[in-house]
């Protein structure tokens, strides 16, 4: 269980976890803006005309509310996500403990029924034929209790796999859209060296300009620096935006890939569920058969047999509404899908009739009915 929650928890604080970073993005982007207008305000004094400089300071300052806003509002979203994570985290393991809890419960009954099947053994050996037919029936019992055995352990083999394979796809996801995250932010970052370059060699012929030359020389430059700056600013504008576009259909594609991996792993739960229930019917039905022959006593075994399967297959369809549940917290079309997928197939268990007497098994007014 700790490990469940230990997994909840981790899943959980992955979104947190980019949103701050993008805070901690918000205050450094903020930071380079303020240290960018300090420059600007010391330079002041050694120019003539300032209004070029001012207009880039308000432009700078209109930035820099801008940015502030845009991290005050994320900020306010990452309280709010906060508090609504944890509260899905602390219901996803309440309902995880409680459905465990529920299936202790019914291997308790089935130990239960199994201590009771026993004490009934005990008690058909007074009679030599009574102890042949027992014999017999807890042959074909042990060959059932296999063969339910064997198809348990492969479902779970089978869902282990692909519970594997899904936390694989999750791991290659996350690995592409971080690697595009670092190629947006390069592109971004050489841009920005770009620009300040360009600064900084205009600041310097600002500085250096002495006669009427190279004041002149001096304005040209800060011409070209300001369209060199615009179209700058102009590509770096469009590289984000392709590159937020590429990474929303990489995360799109990532989706479907893996609501496609989760459905895969759904349908084989409720095939393996399936499978199961359906070899201890047939089991069941080739002891009725067996049964036309060897008399009261072994139809009796039967049908208790019958009840034993029929529990083991409601615990089964159980443990995986439990595990359909913990997967798809938060999606509550999935959740809805995976509830009524386990109603469906209890459903089916429930509906399943006991033996008669013209099937050749008891009859209806059988005591153990």
């Amino acid at each position: 269980m700790a490990e469940f929650e230990k997994q909840i928890k981790v899943v959980a604080d992955d979104k947190l976890q980019i949103m701050r970073a993008q805070s901690a993005e918000f205050e450094k982007r903020i930071q380079l803006l303020n240290e960018e207008t300090k420059l600007l305000q010391e330079s002041k004094s050694t120019f003539f005309d300032n209004s070029a400089i001012n207009k880039e300071i308000e432009k700078i300052r209109i930035d820099i509310v801008t940015q502030h806003q845009a991290q005050v509002r994320l900020q306010d979203q990452i309280k709010r996500e906060e508090g609504l994570i944890n509260q899905q985290v602390n219901n996803q393991i309440v309902a995880r403990r409680n459905i465990l809890r529920d299936i202790a419960k019914q291997n308790a009954e089935q130990e239960a029924l199994r201590e009771q099947e026993e004490r009934r053994r005990k008690a058909a050996k007074a009679a030599a034929d009574a102890e042949r037919e027992r014999l017999a029936i807890l042959k074909e019992q042990e060959a059932i209790f296999n063969k339910i055995n064997d198809g348990l352990k492969a479902s779970q083999s089978n869902q282990e796999k692909a519970k594997n394979d899904l936390l694989d796809l999750l791991a290659k996801q996350d690995g592409k859209e971080a690697e595009l995250q670092r190629k947006m932010h390069k592109q971004t970052e050489a841009i920005n060296d770009q620009i300040n370059a360009a600064q900084q060699r205009l600041m310097v012929a600002q500085l250096q300009a002495e006669t009427d030359e190279q004041i002149y020389a001096a304005q040209e430059l800060e011409k070209a620096t300001i369209t060199e700056i615009e179209a700058l600013e102009v590509l770096r504008h469009e590289k984000r935006l392709a590159m937020e576009d590429e990474l929303a259909q990489l995360k799109e594609a990532n989706a479907k890939k893996e609501a496609e991996t989760k459905k895969k792993l759904h349908f084989d739960e409720l095939k393996d569920v399936q499978s199961i229930f359906n070899s201890s019917m047939e089991i069941t039905n080739a002891l009725t058969e067996m049964n036309e022959k060897k008399g009261m006593a072994a139809r009796a075994q039967a049908y208790r047999l019958f009840r034993v399967n029929q529990t083991a297959a409601l615990a089964n369809i159980g443990f995986a509404i439990a595990e359909g549940l913990a997967e798809s917290a938060g999606q509550p079309l999935r959740t809805a899908a995976v509830i009524a997928a386990g109603v469906a197939s209890t459903a089916k268990v429930l509906a399943q009739k006991p033996p008669t007497a013209d099937m050749g098994m008891i009859g209806n007014n059988d005591p153990l009915r």
